[in-house]
C-alpha cells in the first residue's frame, strides 16, 4: 500500500497525466504464479489494502493539483 501511494505522488510529481498499474485484480492460484497476487483486488473482489490506500490519497487530493516541491531536509520529501 505504501508503494502504490508513493508510486502516485511520484508520478504527478513528475508530470504524468495518468499512472497505470499491472494488474486490478488477482486471479488464479498465486501458488501456482506470482503474477496471480499481483492485483489491486483478491480474486472474489475484495479490496487490498493498496486499492483501500490509493482510494483514500485519491478523495483526499480531489481537486488538489501539484505545484512545488516544499523546502526539506536532503532525505525528506514534501509536497
Amino acid at each position: 500500500a505504501d508503494y502504490c501511494t508513493r508510486f502516485a505522488v511520484l508520478d504527478a510529481v513528475a508530470g504524468a497525466r495518468f499512472s497505470t498499474l499491472y494488474k486490478m485484480q488477482d486471479g488464479g492460484d498465486p501458488s501456482d504464479r506470482y503474477e496471480n497476487a499481483y492485483g489491486l483486488y483478491r480474486a472474489n473482489g475484495s479490496p487490498k489494502p493498496a486499492a483501500l490506500a490509493l482510494a483514500e490519497l485519491g478523495a483526499a487530493l480531489k481537486d488538489k493539483h501539484y505545484t512545488r516541491r516544499l523546502q526539506s531536509d536532503a532525505n525528506v520529501f514534501a509536497y
